[in-house]
C-alpha cells in the first residue's frame, strides 16, 4: 500500500508529469521519422525505378525513331531508284509503238491499231504513276516552311485552272472567303489542287455539280472542308481511301493512280493535322482536314 501511495505521488509530481509530456512528444517525433525515412526509402526507390522506366523507354524510342527514318531513307532511295529505272524501259515501249504506227498504218488491221492504242495508254498511265510516287516521296523530304496562308485565294486559283483546262464544265464551286492559315504555302497547294482536283473529277457526271470549299469549328477547333454531290463512296472504305494506290472507282470510269488522297494525308499530317471523309454512294463526298 505505501508503493502505491508512491506511485502515485510521482506520477502526481508535476515534474515527472512534465517529463513524460516531453518523452511522449520525443517518442512522438521519433516515431514520425522512422516512418518518413520508410516512406521516404519507399518513394525513392519508386522513383529510380520509374526513372529507369522511363530512360528505357526514351532509348527504345529513340532506337525506333532511328530505325524508322533509316527505313524511310530506304523506302525514298529505292521509290527514287525504280522510278528512275523504270522511265528508260517505257520510253522504249512508247518509242517502238509510235514507230509502228507511224511505219506499218497500211499494214495494221483495226485490232492491231487498238492494242497500239492500248500500249499508249498503258505506258502513259505507268509514268504518270512514277511521278505521282515521286511527288509522294519528295512530300516526306521537302522542308516545311510556314506562313499565313490565305487558302481562299490558293483555291480559286486552283479552280481557275481547273475550268482552264475543262471549259465546258458547268459547276458551281463555293469558295469561303478569308480562310486563313499558318501553313507552307506550296504544299497547301498541292493538297488543295488534289482535294478540289478530286471533286472536280468526281461530279464530273453531275449536271449539276456542285463543290463547296468552307469551314467550320468544331471544339474550339477549326476544321476546313471540301464537300461536293459526286459519286461519293461506301463509308465502310473512308479509312483506307488515305492509303497510297487504294481506289474506290475503277480506272475506267475515274482516272488517276490512287496517290492523291495519301499525298494530302501526308501534307496534313506534316503540318500536325488530320484528314478525314464522310460520304454516302450516289449522294457525294466530304473531306475534312485540320492544321495545327
Amino acid at each position: 500500500m505505501f508503493s502505491d501511495t508512491v506511485v502515485t505521488l510521482v506520477f502526481r509530481d508535476p515534474a515527472t508529469i512534465r517529463l513524460i509530456s516531453i518523452a511522449k512528444g520525443w517518442l512522438f517525433i521519433l516515431i514520425t521519422a522512422v516512418l518518413l525515412h520508410i516512406l521516404i526509402r519507399q518513394y525513392t526507390r519508386e522513383i529510380r525505378a520509374s526513372e529507369r522506366r522511363v530512360i528505357k523507354l526514351n532509348e527504345d524510342l529513340s532506337k525506333r525513331n532511328s530505325e524508322l527514318a533509316a527505313s524511310n531513307k530506304e523506302l525514298e532511295s529505292f521509290i527514287y531508284s525504280l522510278s528512275h529505272d523504270l522511265r528508260a524501259p517505257l520510253r522504249a515501249v512508247s518509242s517502238f509503238a509510235t514507230f509502228l504506227k507511224k511505219d506499218y498504218a497500211g499494214i495494221l488491221d483495226e485490232r492491231g491499231k487498238d492494242y497500239l492504242s492500248r500500249i499508249d495508254h498503258g505506258t502513259a498511265r505507268m509514268n504518270l504513276l512514277i511521278e505521282d510516287l515521286l511527288s509522294l516521296s519528295r512530300i516526306s523530304k521537302q522542308e516545311l516552311k510556314r506562313s499565313m496562308v490565305d487558302l481562299s485565294n490558293i483555291a480559286s486559283s486552283v479552280v481557275a485552272d481547273l475550268r482552264t483546262y475543262n471549259p465546258s464544265r458547268n459547276a458551281q464551286i463555293s469558295i469561303a472567303d478569308d480562310l486563313k492559315v499558318s501553313a507552307d504555302p506550296v504544299l497547301m497547294k498541292i493538297a488543295l489542287s488534289n482535294l478540289l482536283g478530286n471533286a472536280w473529277k468526281f461530279t464530273s457526271k453531275q449536271e449539276n455539280a456542285q463543290i463547296t470549299f468552307g469551314s467550320e469549328e468544331h471544339e474550339d477547333k477549326t476544321v476546313l472542308y471540301i464537300k461536293d454531290n459526286g459519286v461519293g463512296f461506301d463509308l465502310k472504305h473512308a479509312k483506307k481511301m488515305f492509303e497510297p494506290f487504294h481506289r474506290l472507282h475503277s480506272a475506267d470510269d475515274f482516272e488517276g493512280t490512287g496517290i492523291g488522297l495519301a499525298v494530302v494525308d501526308r501534307i496534313i499530317r506534316r503540318h500536325g493535322g488530320k484528314v478525314w471523309a464522310e460520304g454516302e454512294v450516289g449522294k457525294g463526298a466530304t473531306i475534312y482536314f485540320t492544321l495545327s
